[in-house]
């Protein structure tokens, strides 16, 4: 339960930096133009105007800048390359050269679209002048689940080792519910020239199920952290509490740390490392009299890396292990997973988030109350989820205008299965859920 509440809500988080990420490629989709291209025109400003835009894309900002600089010696009253100047110095946190060209752009006849872009670059020129700046970004939506209570595929489960028919509740129940997540967040910028940091988010997570009453849920988390910048290493230690309710019951509380360290190993690729220790306690509830005997300490640690295959793809790979021990040994385990996700930017905003999971868990002692053998599992989890601005759906210039600025539409679809040596835990469930979100920041 406390895994499924982590894995749905940093599903969550995941879409929201794929729709940050796909809506600030949005001003800036076009065609790729080569450097050859260039060489064989090298007077053509609107060739030059989008090689510009293909290194932005390619990561390359400062080649842009050059670009950039070569065509406004040329024609230096081109509105559309004094905004895109203007972006660039903007994400070379060259703030008063950006500012400056921003301002002068804005007197200009334009459409209320670019005009409302350029006055978000206003805006976040502001915030990036201030030391603390705060976020808070909140989804909202629904889910139904083909099998939420992971009754057994066979309809039979092991009593002491006696094969036994599955009856009423213990079936497989498919079951629809509302969920939401808000995140507050924090930062303070120490004012040193390196970017070092503290911050701080607390995150609250609610399903409430439609039949299910008792697998309703209430999560919050608290994390206080830095980021010490030590380019081209960034490290990242974190201390966080989590308060866990299941059917409207106080079920875990866990407190635990977590440290990361990030490698930029060359442009468009990254390493890092992760270790994180955890204690939880249970409470017996109602649902689940024998909470207690899940009591103890979980390790973990990780290796992945992030490359980026194209400028609208994105290629993530993980190796997770995890140490988890408890008061009775049989809900000790050690697991072994690998992860792969991967993010597409599909543009107009819109972006396809995929990802694929292979776990492998041993339990340390049989429960013999279910058998006299050690239960052991295969998860595997397949998750699409398709993201796209309402504004992208409805028209940036229709009735509700800027009120739809910033709200996405998110779907998505996962299939799980579980197999196990022991019956009761071998089953599978599909998903399908849809939400809005936005974000604040100021």
């Amino acid at each position: 339960m406390p895994g499924s509440v982590t894995t749905d809500t940093r599903t969550k988080l995941e879409a929201e930096r794929a729709a940050e990420e796909a809506e600030r490629r949005r001003a800036l989709e076009g065609v790729d133009v080569t450097f050859e291209q260039i060489l064989a025109d090298p007077d053509n400003i609107d060739l030059n105007f989008a090689f510009a835009e293909t290194q932005i894309r390619a990561g390359n900002v400062r080649g842009a800048g050059a670009t950039l600089e070569r065509i406004l010696l040329i024609e230096p009253d081109l509105p559309r390359v004094r905004l895109l100047y203007a972006v660039v110095q903007f994400r070379l946190e060259n703030l008063e050269e950006a500012e400056r060209e921003l301002r002068a752009v804005r007197e200009l006849e334009m459409p209320d679209t670019l005009r409302r872009s350029i006055d978000d670059y206003l805006k976040q020129i502001d915030q990036k002048r201030q030391r603390t700046r705060y976020g808070v970004y909140t989804s909202i939506g629904g889910q139904y689940d083909t099998n939420r209570n992971a009754g057994a595929k066979s309809r039979r489960n092991l009593v002491l080792g006696i094969d036994t028919q599955v009856e009423g509740q213990s079936n497989q129940i498919d079951d629809f519910a509302v969920q939401g997540l808000t995140r507050l967040e924090a930062s303070h910028d120490l004012g040193w020239q390196a970017r070092h940091e503290i911050f701080s988010n607390l995150t609250y997570y609610h399903t409430q199920q439609a039949q299910l009453g008792r697998l309703d849920i209430r999560s919050m988390t608290g994390e206080v952290g830095g980021s010490i910048d030590l380019t081209p290493t960034t490290i990242t230690p974190v201390y966080y509490e989590r308060f866990l309710r299941l059917a409207r019951q106080n079920y875990m509380h866990a407190r635990g740390t977590r440290l990361r360290a990030t490698e930029q190993l060359v442009l468009g690729w990254s390493a890092y490392g992760e270790f994180q220790v955890e204690e939880q306690k249970y409470r017996t509830i109602s649902s689940d009299t024998s909470a207690r005997l899940r009591q103890g300490p979980q390790w973990e640690g990780a290796v992945g890396t992030d490359i980026v295959l194209s400028p609208t793809m994105r290629l993530n790979l993980e190796y997770r292990y995890t140490l988890k021990q408890a008061r009775e040994k049989f809900n000790s385990y050690t697991e072994n997973q690998y992860s792969l996700s991967h993010v597409w930017l599909l543009g107009d905003g819109m972006f396809l988030l995929s990802s694929f999971s292979n776990q492998r868990d041993t339990y340390d002692d049989p429960d013999t109350l279910i058998a006299v053998v050690a239960r052991r599992e295969e998860l595997y989890r397949l998750r699409v989820t398709f993201g796209v601005p309402l504004s992208t759906i409805l028209g940036e210039n229709g009735a509700l205008g800027g009120l739809l600025e910033g709200v996405n539409l998110s779907t998505s679809a996962e299939y799980y299965r579980a197999g196990s040596n022991l019956t009761n835990y071998t089953y599978n469930s599909k998903k399908y859920a849809v939400a809005l979100s936005k974000r604040w920041d100021f």
